[in-house]
């Protein structure tokens, strides 16, 4: 992640260029390779409970009628110092619809922990 001062002629990305996957399981990954830019809140705003969301999507097709969210990520915005997360990283994807109630990161590692049919992937960045 990185995170850059506004200029006015910066071009900024929050989603990616589709990609096609084969479906096939020996079809095991799906690289991106491309750089997303976002504008955090200053210091003075942070908060703990701040998060970035990642979704996959299926997107429409002849068999799909309309776009589907997949599977999604959910990643902390800061560490326990409220500074931006700054390394390289690992989020699982869960399969199930995001669930508003879950305010801990541990509960989410319970639900996929229970049942491993919810767990599609990791995200690595």
């Amino acid at each position: 992640m990185e995170f850059q001062k506004i200029t006015k002629n910066s071009e900024w990305k929050r989603v990616t260029i589709p990609k096609r996957h084969g479906g096939r399981h020996f079809c095991n990954s799906l690289n991106f390779e491309e750089n997303l830019k976002m504008l955090g809140p200053s210091p003075f705003e942070r908060r703990p409970t701040m998060v970035l969301v990642f979704e996959l999507f299926m997107l429409r097709s002849k068999r799909v009628n309309h776009d589907k969210c997949v599977a999604h990520g959910i990643f902390p915005l800061t560490n326990s110092d409220f500074e931006y997360c700054e390394g390289k990283f690992k989020v699982p994807m869960i399969t199930s619809d995001i669930d508003l109630s879950i305010d801990r990161f541990s509960d989410l590692e319970a639900l996929y922990a229970k049942n491993i049919d919810h767990w599609l992937c990791n995200l690595y960045f």
